[in-house]
């Protein structure tokens, strides 16, 4: 887990399993991420595995993220272990994550919120 300071924005990169075991690293990441940034890039790639934990921490980055009015985007997740596991879980179905405010769930509209 890598995280970079961009010129625009702050690049968390991701590679391996993204499980539970994983699950206390990458919330200080997140939270540090969005410390740094108001736009954060979750770069998914080389992730090779993911379980629940690891989409219930995107969605809870996510709504940090937006109460903060900043910006957190998932990057090169088709095709992933991460599109999979949307879909196994679910989450492409889900019609809103907050108040129902248009483009307050990051699983809808494709990668971009």
């Amino acid at each position: 887990m890598k995280v970079k300071k961009l010129k625009d924005r702050v690049r968390v990169s991701l590679e391996g399993a993204m499980t539970v075991n994983q699950a206390a690293e990458l919330k200080e990441a997140l939270l540090k991420s969005l410390d740094q940034g108001d736009r954060v890039e979750v770069d998914c790639e080389h992730v090779t595995e993911v379980d629940l934990s690891f989409l219930q921490l995107l969605c809870a980055a996510h709504r940090t993220a937006m109460s903060s009015k900043k910006k957190l985007s998932i990057v090169d997740q088709d095709d992933s272990a991460l599109s999979d596991a949307v879909v196994r879980a679910g989450f492409n179905f889900h019609k809103s994550d907050g108040d129902g405010s248009e483009g307050d769930c990051m699983w809808i509209g494709g990668k971009e919120q």
